[in-house]
């Protein structure tokens, strides 16, 4: 399987962190599906089921879960927070 690669913020880790998406080779699966009649076939199923419902992986800590934003529009937002708040009243 090849594998795609993408960067994402990883819950479970608390940042940025590169996912990995692997590409399933079906005609690879077809011919050993007909060289063992079929039974390679149910293996093939729950790769394509796995994939499906997870299709993105942390390749640090394997969460499936990757939220796709951007990271620079909170930086910024988090800094227009900070300049908004008041600060301490000298006294």
């Amino acid at each position: 399987m090849m594998k795609g690669k993408t960067r994402a913020y990883c819950r479970r880790c608390r940042h940025e962190q590169v996912f990995v998406r692997s590409v399933i080779h079906h005609r690879v699966h077809l011919f050993f599906s007909l060289i063992t009649l079929g039974l390679w076939a149910v293996g093939w199923l729950a790769i394509c089921i796995g994939q499906f419902f997870w299709p993105w992986r942390c390749e640090h800590c394997r969460w499936a879960e990757p939220e796709f934003r951007d990271c620079r529009n909170e930086k910024a937002e988090a800094k227009n927070a900070e300049e908004e708040a008041p600060g301490p009243r000298a006294a």
